[in-house]
């Protein structure tokens, strides 16, 4: 018998599928009097996955959600991408090395 896959599991893919629809994601947030402008619409569609799933705090999907939301922002900010973690796709954490 199979056993059910984790919240995590479940949640990645639709985590890459907001990240990867965001109207944002090549826009760089740093405005031209230096000012930051997340992208607070893709960390709502994002927290908006472990209720969708059900999962619970515990399960650690919210802190990832906003794992996710902090490395796109970073990847939007001008960081490489392989320098922020997690990674935009898999492997997500590699080494530097």
């Amino acid at each position: 018998m199979a056993s059910k896959p984790s919240a995590k599991t479940l949640a990645w893919p639709l985590f890459d599928a907001i990240v990867d629809r965001s109207t944002l994601k090549t826009v760089n947030p740093w405005q031209a009097d230096a000012s930051f402008a997340p992208d607070y619409d893709t960390l709502r569609r994002l927290l908006a996955v472990p209720i969708l799933l059900g999962a619970e705090s515990r399960s650690g999907v919210p802190a990832l959600a906003v794992d996710v939301w902090v490395a796109y922002e970073l990847r939007r900010a001008g960081l490489e991408p392989d320098a922020v973690w997690p990674r935009a796709e898999a492997p997500r954490v590699i080494d530097r090395d």
